[in-house]
């Protein structure tokens, strides 16, 4: 169990490295170029199962801006077909994992952040584990 543990560990360092270079470069383009980055991605850590995601976000009024649900098989990830916000936004982001494992977290979002939603084992205790990725361009 704990080697599981320290392969999930090592899978989300290197996830989230791989998603900070992906959308570092789009970002130093000419700023008329510049594409902002997806709202969300969603990725199953989970090594042995399929799981179904349904994502829901809310901002701080109650109005509903997306809801959606993902089929993930094992180690697939997906990214939002919409952007992140073009100004900063308070949002809530629940998650139901496979209906029946629920997660809420409140996320500040704004052009340069980009949330990041891992889905783990139901046998772990903490399924569901939000981050949120800034890719700013650096200056310079």
């Amino acid at each position: 169990m704990k080697t599981i543990r320290i392969l999930i560990i090592l899978f989300l360092i290197i996830g989230a490295s791989a998603a900070i270079l992906f959308f570092s470069s789009p970002l130093v383009t000419h700023p008329s170029e510049r594409v902002r980055p997806p709202l969300f991605i969603v990725r199953n850590m989970d090594p042995n199962q399929t799981h179904s995601v349904q994502i829901q976000i809310v901002n701080a009024s109650g109005t509903n801006l997306f809801g959606r649900i993902y089929n993930l098989d094992p180690g697939n990830s997906t990214m939002a077909d919409i952007p992140a916000p073009d100004h900063n936004l308070d949002a809530f982001f629940n998650v139901l994992i496979d209906g029946h494992y629920e997660s809420e977290m409140l996320v500040n979002m704004s052009p340069t952040h980009v949330a990041v939603i891992e889905i783990g084992s139901p046998d772990d205790p903490y399924p569901v584990s939000f981050s949120v990725i800034d890719v700013t361009p650096k200056k310079g």
